[in-house]
């Protein structure tokens, strides 16, 4: 992951490996998640993910 600012300057990145995930769909979700903990945890009030899974993307946008 990538964590850029509003002028697409880098601010953090991170990476991680796991072992025996179901699928290509958990993944990237999975994915999705540790983009969100890392926002959260730097203190962003907005993070926009861009990722090629539209229906995980679709899920953690709606507001609840």
């Amino acid at each position: 992951m990538i964590v850029r600012n509003s002028q697409g300057e880098i601010l953090a990145s991170k990476q991680t490996l796991h072992r025996e995930i179901a699928s290509l769909f958990a993944a990237e979700g999975y994915a999705c998640l540790q983009a969100l903990l890392l926002g959260t945890h730097l203190g962003l009030l907005l993070i926009t993910i861009e990722g090629d899974a539209r229906t995980i993307i679709k899920k953690v946008s709606q507001t609840f």
